[in-house]
């Protein structure tokens, strides 16, 4: 479960919520948390990071640079937090999650490993155990969350606001389970075609139209990053004709369609 507190269409902060906990917490542009203020100018950590956590020593190696998503630890050690960095902006940070090391582990978004003295304690069995299937609610959370995420960015860079189109929602959601029922991750489908295909399909036709499609990912901040640092997703995230979008996601694929009318 995610939570989201927006001012004049902006994101400010989130909380996640894990077995009715709070698990991490998000903050957007102008928030504060230790050294960090999130709008500024960083040198991302690059090197791996080793904590000491209930018992077991980590060692959490980086991702590749490019998507811009950069671990480091709190100062005594007991939470992650992890920096998302516009490269484009001269590796400004947009945003800052400070997590429990378990999201971290369960997540597996970073290679990992562990050194512990056996039996192997209780909670990190758990942590490492299988990733719980996302319910219709969670999906559509993190499928809302993602247009957020996309509007904050507009409005912080002085273009107008996309609004939610519901047809081309279907559209999107649909190709998402095409992608993942089929095992294959592109933007022409074998079976139902392109995305002017598939609009049409739920009544949008005539329209400039573009769309962004993610995998392995399972949380809408970690997409909306990798979208923004890579020159061809960013460019529909921030093109000025769009006026509406629609998303949909499937397990860990994610469809974001754009349209402009």
């Amino acid at each position: 479960m995610f939570w989201a507190y927006e001012r004049e269409g902006k994101f400010r902060r989130g909380v996640y919520f894990s077995s009715g906990s709070a698990e991490s917490f998000v903050l957007g542009a102008g928030e504060r948390f230790l050294d960090w203020r999130v709008d500024t100018r960083v040198v991302p950590p690059k090197s791996t990071v080793s904590v000491a956590y209930r018992g077991v020593t980590l060692r959490v190696n980086p991702m590749p640079q490019d998507f811009g998503i950069f671990l480091t630890a709190s100062s005594d050690g007991r939470a992650a937090v992890e920096l998302f960095v516009d490269h484009a902006a001269g590796d400004t940070l947009l945003y800052l999650r400070v997590s429990r090391w378990e999201r971290i582990l369960r997540e597996r978004l970073y290679p990992v490993s562990l050194q512990y003295t056996p039996p192997r304690p209780e909670w990190l069995t758990e942590a490492l155990g299988a990733s719980p299937a996302y319910g219709d609610d969670v999906l559509r959370t993190e499928e809302r969350y993602l247009a957020g995420l996309v509007r904050d960015f507009r409005l912080r860079n002085g273009l107008s606001p996309l609004a939610w189109d519901e047809a081309v929602a279907r559209a999107a959601k649909g190709h998402s389970i095409d992608m993942l029922t089929n095992g294959f991750f592109a933007h022409v489908s074998p079976t139902n075609g392109t995305l002017a295909d598939r609009l049409a399909r739920v009544g949008v036709s005539d329209t400039v139209a573009g769309e962004n499609i993610s995998r392995g990912f399972d949380d809408a901040l970690e997409m909306h990053i990798a979208f923004l640092n890579s020159p061809g997703h960013r460019q529909n995230v921030a093109f000025p004709k769009y006026t509406h979008l629609g998303t949909g996601m499937a397990g860990t694929y994610m469809t974001v369609d754009f349209i402009g009318r």
